[in-house]
């Protein structure tokens, strides 16, 4: 999956998720601002799994921003790290 179209699609789940406008979520919106709870966040990796596949919890621990998810997603989906097949 293209970089832009993945981005696109985890900012949907996303938004959907936590019932906020897309145009709301940019790269540097913190997850901390967006979620009021873990059950919530738990939310959004539950609906991002659903989309995209199993990624491995310990993955989860590190996020922080709109962007180190997708980050993650598209090593996850695509293999690839700043270019770099992994």
């Amino acid at each position: 999956m293209a970089t832009e179209d993945l981005r696109a699609t985890v900012i949907e789940v996303i938004a959907e998720e936590i019932g906020v406008p897309i145009e709301t979520l940019k790269d540097e919106t913190t997850l901390e601002s967006l979620v009021s709870d873990s059950l919530e966040f738990l939310g959004v990796m539950t609906a991002l799994r659903a989309k995209f596949g199993d990624f491995p919890d310990a993955w989860v621990a590190h996020l922080n921003t709109i962007s180190d998810v997708v980050g993650m997603v598209e090593v996850f989906v695509n293999g690839v790290v700043s270019g770099r097949t992994v």
